[in-house]
């Protein structure tokens, strides 16, 4: 049993054990210290998850060569690693943005797009916009179209 008193005085905490028990209680700080630590290092890389409820994070390629995260699963908007440019320049305060998009049918395949958005209201000018998402394995696809088929991501 440790037996201590704790002293809170001009904004710090002061403990102060009995001399039998000051051992115990800086080896239990020690290791909890040592444990957080560990804990805190492990979870600084792998904060992949996003804003759909705690799913990982995929990492997108198309095959123009940028790389993309989903930056808002809402709204499907990407983060990539190359500005977007989209056919026609965007007007009259649109911002331009990726986006997930198809380039035949709902099902896919999936692509990423530039378009335009004002506000939640998004715009793709049309396929010449779009790039294929190319995968090798279904883990390479973003969760709106989980399959991959003949290298292309499909729902």
């Amino acid at each position: 049993m440790i037996i201590a008193n704790i002293w809170v005085h001009a904004g710090r905490v002061r403990l102060y054990l009995a001399r039998a028990d000051r051992f115990l209680a800086w080896r239990f700080v020690a290791i909890s210290c040592a444990l957080g630590i560990v804990m805190v290092a492990c979870s600084a890389g792998s904060s992949s998850a996003s804003s759909d409820g705690g799913a990982a994070a995929v990492q997108l390629k198309d095959a123009l060569g940028r790389t993309c995260n989903i930056a808002d699963s809402d709204t499907g908007h990407l983060a990539c690693d190359q500005s977007p440019q989209p056919v026609p320049a965007c007007k009259d305060g649109a911002m331009p943005f990726f986006g997930l998009g198809v380039t035949s049918g709902p099902t896919g395949p999936a692509a990423v797009c530039a378009g335009c958005y004002v506000g939640k209201v998004n715009s793709f000018g049309g396929a010449e916009n779009c790039s294929l998402i190319l995968c090798a394995t279904a883990a390479e696809c973003p969760t709106k179209y989980p399959r991959c088929v003949a290298q292309q991501c499909r729902s």
